[in-house]
């Protein structure tokens, strides 16, 4: 701001003449413009506690960042939100893609050879020309079984940092000149005369200040993330349940025999009876037996025919064991009937 004062010259004669006066000039000061937001000094014990170094500046040290932490704090609880829910959607669509995969492959089937039959001829060698392969088809999840994926472990760190400043400068100018003179002047070859006396004051004062805060933040997010195979069970095997004929055994008693210089041959008959799966008798089917490594043998005395079954749906096998002597303990002994793709076992001690 500035301002000019004048003074009028004090006249010292009754016709003293005032002359004209120096044109007085007032320069216009504009303050600078001025852009300050509100400042909450901080507290001197505040700072110290904080460790602010020494010399920091008073306007620096009343900048507040509550206000900031106060803004941005609703962010990072939306960064957190959003990565959570990325996550649980993510292992959604792992889980989901493991169950299209599975339908994919339980929809696809390959053919695998279950069973080689090899013809031998009288030599014992095999015949090639008759070799015969027994295929199916089987579902690709029989051999592969997809990986299911699972986040093991998400961790989440966040870090904020907020910043201000405070700057203000000013200046103040003053200025003030002043003068002054007397002066005169004869007439009439100096019978009259006039004298003046004249003065002048110029004050100028400038004042000019400009303050400005600055304030900033900035954050951080940081995700580690571990993606690994999740422990699961093998899909269930299929069991398998064959209808068809029924085999039941019926064992009669033990029957031993000395054999001069061999022990005695303990042996043991038992009948096989073969049904339909209607539970019809069953005859003239050929029935194979396996008694683990003793002698076997088919009785041809009616009414039995050998190893088919008879009109009765059976055949008689008696099982024979060389023991050293008739005190000789018992053993127990599997025997197996097998009627084509079937098998039927009985526990037998003898």
């Amino acid at each position: 701001m500035a301002s000019t004062t004048r003074r009028r010259p004090a006249k010292t004669a009754a016709r003293a003449r005032t002359p004209e006066r120096e044109p007085t000039t007032t320069v216009p000061v504009t303050p600078a413009p001025r852009t300050a937001a509100p400042v909450v000094p901080a507290p001197a014990a505040a700072l110290a506690g904080l460790g602010a170094p020494a010399g920091l500046g008073a306007g620096v040290a009343a900048a507040d960042v509550s206000g900031q932490l106060r803004a941005v704090a609703p962010t990072f609880g939306d960064v957190l939100k959003s990565i959570g829910i990325g996550v649980a959607d993510s292992q959604a669509a792992l889980d989901q893609g493991v169950i299209d995969t599975v339908n994919e492959l339980a929809d696809t089937n390959i053919t695998v050879v279950t069973d080689v039959i090899q013809h031998l001829d009288d030599d014992g060698l095999p015949v090639a020309a008759d070799t015969e392969l027994v295929s199916t088809d089987l579902s690709v999840l029989n051999f592969f079984m997809p990986t299911v994926h699972e986040w093991k472990r998400v961790a989440l760190s966040m870090d904020l940092s907020c910043g201000a400043f405070n700057e203000s400068d000013g200046l103040t100018f003053s200025a003030k000149q002043s003068g002054g003179g007397i002066g005169g002047a004869g007439l009439f070859w100096g019978f009259l005369g006039v004298n003046y006396e004249y003065g002048y004051e110029n004050t100028q004062d400038v004042r000019t200040s400009h303050e400005q805060e600055a304030s900033w933040s900035s954050g951080e997010v940081r995700l580690d993330a571990i993606l690994g195979p999740r422990t699961t069970g093998k899909l269930p095997v299929p069991s398998q349940v064959a209808i068809g004929p029924q085999i039941v055994f019926s064992q009669g008693p033990v029957k031993e025999t000395a054999v001069a210089g061999a022990g005695v041959n303990r042996s043991v008959d038992v009948v096989v009876t073969v049904r339909k799966a209607g539970g019809d008798v069953n005859p003239g089917v050929p029935l194979r037996i396996e008694a683990g490594g003793l002698r076997t043998s088919f009785s041809t005395t009616a009414p039995f025919t050998g190893n088919s079954t008879n009109a009765e749906g059976q055949v008689l096998v008696t099982v024979t064991r060389n023991v050293p002597n008739a005190g000789a303990a018992g053993a127990r002994v599997t025997l197996v009937a097998r009627l084509g793709a079937m098998s039927q076992s009985y526990a037998l001690t003898i």
